[in-house]
């Protein structure tokens, strides 16, 4: 009767090789089973923004620069001279202050004239001559009141631009005008328009 040969060891080394493989085969499937179950790392939460505006805040416009505001000339100061009572600065102008380039001769009104006021108005006329090595640019007449502070912040009651007529070879002006104007002592500058040089001036009295 036959008996069972026991394999050698020359079987066992030709099967070593194989199931050596087949269990690294199935090592590596578990393997990776189990790494596909493990969860994710979870994903931060988004962080809410640091300031909402409010609905009226983000449906208004953006405002306007402010602008300063502007300056408002300071009031002139109350009077302090008596409406018929000389002006010091003024009369200066009158005895001295004269151009060098010109010579007036003024034929009316005199000096120191008092003119009448009838229903609320004078008639004050200008009539006179200029004479001058340089040829007369545009002039005009100012009539300022006796109280300082107009002639200081050089504020006339009246101007205008006299005409200059030349028909003789000499420079003529005359104006002649109804001036509405309160009782007091007055004083006309007549002047060039183009750099304020003072041709001619003089006082008078409105009654």
């Amino acid at each position: 009767m036959a008996t069972d040969t026991p394999p050698t060891n020359s079987s066992w080394r030709t099967y070593a090789p194989i199931l050596v493989l087949l269990f690294l085969t199935i090592a590596w499937i578990v393997y990776g089973q189990l790494n596909s179950n493990e969860p994710s790392p979870a994903t931060p939460p988004a962080q809410p923004p640091s300031h909402i505006p409010e609905p009226s805040e983000a449906l208004m416009p953006s405002a306007a620069p402010v602008e300063e505001p502007q300056s408002v000339p300071e009031p002139l100061p109350a009077s302090t001279v008596g409406a018929f009572e000389r002006n010091a600065y003024l009369e200066k102008y009158v005895r001295e202050m004269r151009s060098k380039d010109y010579q007036v001769e003024i034929e009316t009104p005199r000096p120191d004239a008092q003119m009448r006021l009838e229903n609320g108005a004078y008639l004050f006329a200008l009539k006179g001559k200029i004479s001058g090595m340089k040829k007369l640019p545009p002039v005009q007449v100012l009539i300022f009141t006796n109280q300082p502070e107009a002639f200081e912040a050089y504020q006339p009651v009246f101007r205008q631009e006299l005409f200059i007529s030349n028909t003789t070879g000499e420079d003529i002006f005359s104006f002649r005008a109804n001036l509405a104007m309160p009782a007091g002592r007055y004083y006309y500058l007549i002047e060039t328009t183009t750099d304020g040089a003072l041709l001619a001036a003089d006082g008078f009295e409105v009654r």
